[in-house]
């Protein structure tokens, strides 16, 4: 008999890092129940990974090498907008076709799913689980979690979530010209964008303000500025000058997924509370420090040293 094989479906609309943590606890989770796993929605970044394919081909030509076409005709966000209208058809017709077959997790309360081996399966999944008739489970949703999992399988997984070597050569490139000059790298990750006004903006943090938890780390654990380079990733234009004094530098990678893997590359990651920067950290197995307009708890990251659930991390819901 052929094992379970997870469909994920459908997320939340999210972004790359957001659909990662999803996606890698499944994945977990897959590995833990020795099943296949496959992600027909993950078709505007699959072709960064070269070991994530569909096995289905329909949603490989109508999707996945769709939005490709699309990205050389428009601007990513119109090629997104246009390849969700379409995809959201087609879960559509599977909803209806094998609602049977569907674990769906959306909570309005933003509290996670949690799989085995984080927990015991519950309810429909257990139920899915249990019945050797059903060889395809369908995942809905964004909020499934397995801490657990991704600590148990984390070789796997990163192996897994690696990109193609195409997509990462900028990155390697400065981070190790960067090393050959500097002692230390600090990730800084600002979030512009929707942060302005995403949670009535309480996510948003300047310039300003990031310089001064710059400054604050800088004193607090003694580190060398002028042996330390401070390399900035965002998705908007930041401004540099707020930080002068301070060795700083802007990445030059030709894809989005550059970014989020050059910021693992560093030794720390000072930034927006952000799935982005939590990612990197889990990636990158480095410590990931919460920049935020109230007070810093310094103290908090004394004995922090590698990755790790940070609790000021409010958007990633471990």
């Amino acid at each position: 008999m052929y094992p379970k094989k997870i469909i994920i479906l459908q997320h939340n609309g999210g972004r790359l890092a957001n659909q990662l943590w999803n996606f890698a606890s499944i994945y977990a989770y897959s590995l833990e129940k020795k099943y296949e796993c496959r992600n027909y929605s993950f078709f505007e970044y699959g072709h960064y990974f070269e070991r994530i394919k569909t096995d289905n081909l329909l949603v490989d030509v109508l999707f996945f090498r769709t939005f490709e076409a699309l990205e050389y005709i428009f601007p990513f966000k119109v090629a997104r907008k246009i390849a969700r209208i379409l995809y959201g058809s087609y879960v559509r017709s599977m909803e209806f076709f094998h609602k049977d077959e569907m674990i769906r997790y959306g909570d309005n309360n933003q509290n996670p799913y949690y799989l085995p081996p984080t927990r015991q399966s519950i309810g429909s999944l257990k139920m899915l689980e249990e019945n050797n008739d059903i060889g395809k489970v369908y995942f809905y949703g964004w909020l499934f979690r397995d801490p657990a999992g991704l600590e148990k399988y984390r070789d796997r997984v990163v192996a897994y979530f690696t990109p193609g070597e195409r997509y990462l050569k900028n990155a390697n490139e400065q981070i190790r010209k960067l090393r050959s000059e500097y002692n230390r790298i600090i990730g800084v990750h600002i979030r512009k964008g929707d942060y302005k006004s995403w949670n009535g903006g309480n996510f948003s943090i300047d310039e300003k303000r990031f310089r001064e938890v710059l400054d604050e780390y800088v004193r607090h654990f003694t580190v060398d500025p002028g042996k330390t380079a401070f390399l900035f990733f965002s998705d908007g234009r930041v401004d540099l000058s707020t930080f002068n004094g301070l060795h700083t530098f802007s990445p030059y990678n030709r894809y989005d997924v550059g970014d989020l893997y050059e910021l693992s590359m560093c030794d720390v990651i000072i930034g927006s509370d952000s799935t982005f920067g939590a990612f990197a950290s889990y990636y990158g197995k480095i410590p990931f420090i919460v920049a935020t307009n109230d007070a810093m708890q310094w103290d908090y990251y004394n004995d922090k040293r590698s990755y790790f659930e940070n609790k000021f991390s409010k958007v990633v819901h471990y």
